[in-house]
């Protein structure tokens, strides 16, 4: 006697084990892109989170004269940092950089969870008195030691990196702030 398989069962059999099988499998996506999520334009960087951005690939610590932007502060240090984005082909804007934004990087001795992190833009809007656009980030480092701020739009403007205990100050700069060079 010969078995006929039943064709309910080979289709379910089929959608079960197909999707599982190697071959079929979707490509995993390269790791750089799994941190990528939205990349920002210009302005529309300003307050926004450069790893959620995408905008610290490829970052790097601003260099004044071939040294480091960074001062010491609290047993650590903090820099200034710069994510140069990358050329991009989008529907709106045609061929267009993402990110060109500064952020403040606080590396602490131990954990940097006591400490409010920001960087400071200087623009010229409208006159010769500088402009400074603030913000600030002070979420916990979650035990690396490191805190960053969020980032700001500043190709072509002044930027500084600072850093303060947290609980000191309101909007403006805090009592006790250590800032890197503005460059």
């Amino acid at each position: 006697m010969r078995l006929r398989p039943m064709p309910a069962v080979l289709a379910a059999l089929t959608l079960v084990l197909l999707p599982c099988s190697p071959a079929n499998a979707a490509p995993e996506p390269p790791r750089d892109k799994l941190i990528r999520t939205v990349p920002c334009y210009r302005t529309g960087c300003d307050g926004k989170d450069p790893v959620a951005t995408g905008c610290t690939a490829n970052a790097w610590t601003v260099q004044h004269g071939g040294v480091p932007v960074r001062a010491r502060a609290f047993g650590g240090y903090v820099e200034l940092r710069y994510g140069p984005g990358e050329l991009v082909n989008d529907l709106m804007r045609g061929r267009a950089r993402t990110c060109q934004v500064n952020w403040a990087r606080f590396v602490a001795r131990g954990q940097g969870a006591g400490y409010v992190v920001w960087v400071e833009r200087e623009s010229r809007i409208d006159g010769d008195e500088p402009d400074w656009r603030l913000t600030r980030y002070s979420g916990g480092d979650f035990g690396t030691g490191v805190s960053y701020s969020d980032e700001v739009y500043a190709p072509d403007e002044r930027a500084r990196a600072c850093v303060a205990p947290s609980g000191r100050g309101g909007t403006a700069r805090p009592a006790g702030a250590i800032c890197t060079a503005l460059v």
